[in-house]
This record gives structure tokens, C-alpha cells and sequence, in this order.
């Protein structure tokens, strides 16, 4: 049973302490096989096998990994995969289909808390949202996620969970914001994991969505009516296991929460290394002023 409607009709303070809570308990991962998977087949491609209440996953090396409805997730081992890979795919393709399994609603986002609401990057693959989002936390903001927004329906709107882990920098991106490099990601060479300075620890509403494209100049402009659905969808992380999943339910609840409490927008700004930090200064001021 998807835990989304339990935790949406209570107030913001316990739904995002029980949602937190039920994440922590699935993502401590346990080393072992986890069994085999229960109920119908709803998908399965290249590795991956859902069905409503669990799914197995295959890395290209050979982790593999297991999940129930209810549980924690299992991982094993086996030919030359290794323990980088498995935190790799561990807090990426698995974290969000266990998200979308407990009825959360997981972003392909890096996010900011500011004015005591979150706000968060989304874009194309390569179009810098974790460059952003820890750039502006060295500019007041707090750190809030990587790549990856996991957000959960209350009764006031969708709430943003921060989860902890690393973001995943390239070396020139580190570079240009000033920080230092973590351990090197082995699968992907040139990128590191790196630790940002005052992470969040707790649940806070999502107030701005905000779609990252490329311009000579840095603009913001807001994303109204039907256009802001389109976008949504496009901003799903994993949409493939919501597609398979089929829950009309879910996906009418994904809608309408968004479409009612969160603003979306447009940012475009140059990617240009030598005026890099007056950018950041220049969002920043944007970002401050966005309405509450």
C-alpha cells in the first residue's frame, strides 16, 4: 500500500518527519539477495523489473539490487562491479523508484532552501542544476539536494525532503565555485563526490520550480497555465516506473498539487566561466526576490 495518502492528509510538520522516517528505514541497505519479486510483472527492460509492490534492478556491473514495499533495499555484488558503482545507482535509478513506490513524487532536481521554502533546479542532462545549487550555497542559501528532489504531497502542497547524500560534481564546475573535491566517482571519471557546507534536515515546502536553459543574459520569467504541466512532466525523475505503475490517483494528486501551490519559471543565464561568480551574484538577487 503507497504510503502518499496516509502522510498527505496530516499537517506538514509529521508528513514530512514520517515520510523522512520511511525513507531512512528503506534506503539503509542491506547486503543480501532480498528474495524474489511479489505480484504481477508491470515492467521490465534493460534490468529492470517493477511490479506494484517491488522491483529488482541490475547495474550495467553487475549490482544488483532488490526492493519491497515495506522493507529496506538489498544489494549483492558480482563480477567487476564495486562498491562505487553501488552508491552510484544506490542514491539515483534505486532511490527514486523507491520513492515512487511509497506514492512519493521524486524530481529530477538539485535545490536551495531560501526564505524558509525550497526552491529547484531542473533541466536537461548537463544544464548545470547542481553547478547552481551549490554555487548559491556558498551564497546564504542551504543545500537541500543533488540531482535528485524527492517530495511528498501535505496538506498545504508538496513538501521537499533533503536525503543527505553527496552531490556529484564535475572538476571544472568545483573550480569555478571554489570547492573542494571529494573521492573521484570511478564510473564516471571526472566527476567527485563532494560534501556541501549547512545542509538541510528537515522537510520544507516547495515553493519555485525553476527550468534552467541556456541565454546570453539572466532573466527570469514565470510559467503559467497549462504550460506548467507540460514542463512537470518533463521533470519527473524515473518517469518510466509512474508510467508503468499506472495510478491514476497518484498522477491526478502529482497534478493538482503542484498546479496549485508550486510556482514554476523560467531562468535563463549564460554558461560562461570568466562571468561565472557575477552570475551567481545576479540569480541570487532573482532568487530573493521571488514572491513567497
Amino acid at each position: 500500500m503507497a504510503a502518499a495518502p496516509e502522510i498527505a492528509d496530516q499537517p506538514v510538520h509529521e508528513a514530512g518527519l514520517r515520510a523522512m522516517e520511511l525513507m531512512r528505514h528503506a534506503m539503509d541497505c542491506q547486503h543480501g539477495d532480498g528474495g524474489d519479486l511479489t505480484g504481477d510483472i508491470l515492467f521490465d527492460r534493460e534490468g529492470f523489473a517493477l511490479t506494484a509492490a517491488s522491483f529488482q534492478f541490475v547495474t550495467p556491473g553487475g549490482v544488483r539490487f532488490h526492493y519491497q514495499l515495506g522493507g529496506k533495499v538489498y544489494a549483492l555484488c558480482s563480477g567487476g562491479a564495486n562498491r562505487d558503482e553501488l552508491r552510484l545507482y544506490l542514491w539515483g535509478t534505486v532511490f527514486g523508484a523507491v520513492a515512487w513506490l511509497n506514492g512519493f513524487f521524486p524530481l529530477h532536481a538539485s535545490a536551495v532552501a531560501n526564505a524558509g521554502g525550497v526552491i529547484a533546479f531542473t533541466g536537461a542532462a548537463g544544464s548545470g542544476k547542481s553547478t547552481l545549487a551549490a554555487a548559491l550555497s556558498g551564497e546564504g542559501m542551504a543545500h537541500v539536494c543533488d540531482d535528485t528532489l524527492l517530495t511528498v504531497s501535505a496538506s498545504d502542497g508538496p513538501l521537499a525532503l533533503p536525503d543527505g547524500k553527496p552531490a556529484k560534481l564535475w572538476g571544472d564546475a568545483l573550480a569555478m565555485i571554489g570547492l573542494e573535491a571529494g573521492p573521484p566517482i570511478a564510473s564516471v571519471p571526472g566527476k567527485f563526490f563532494t560534501e556541501l557546507s549547512v545542509p538541510v534536515q528537515h522537510a520544507m515546502p516547495l515553493r519555485h520550480l525553476i527550468f534552467l536553459e541556456d541565454g546570453p543574459d539572466v532573466s527570469i520569467e514565470p510559467v503559467t497555465g497549462a504550460a506548467k504541466l507540460e514542463l512537470l512532466l518533463s521533470a519527473l525523475y524515473r518517469d518510466f516506473i509512474h508510467a508503468a505503475r499506472a495510478d491514476q490517483r497518484a498522477h491526478e494528486t502529482l497534478m493538482l498539487a503542484f498546479a496549485r501551490h508550486v510556482q514554476f519559471w523560467r531562468l535563463q543565464r549564460p554558461r560562461d566561466p570568466a562571468r561565472f561568480n557575477a552570475d551567481v551574484r545576479q540569480i541570487t538577487g532573482l532568487l530573493n526576490g521571488l514572491p513567497q
